[in-house]
């Protein structure tokens, strides 16, 4: 997977856009844990889920608030 690619994730009726940079993946396909801590995901925006994609802006705010560098600005 490229390290610009993005996950939907939902907590509740919140839906969420997280960088894979915020994953910790395991030795096994399907073993992964959100390595992101919990308060810094409660003042995570929401996202909409009929929106298709996000802007260019909308991203790179996604990555400064988990605190990753944008992976073309990096």
């Amino acid at each position: 997977m490229s390290s610009h690619s993005r996950y939907l994730m939902g907590i509740g009726d919140k839906l969420f856009i997280l960088c894979l940079e915020a994953f910790k993946f395991g030795q096994h396909e399907h073993n992964y844990t959100l390595n992101v801590d919990e308060t810094i995901l409660e003042k995570a925006e929401g996202f909409d889920k009929n929106k298709s994609s996000l802007t260019r802006e909308e991203l790179y705010r996604m990555y400064i608030h988990y605190g990753y560098k944008l992976y073309y600005k990096a």
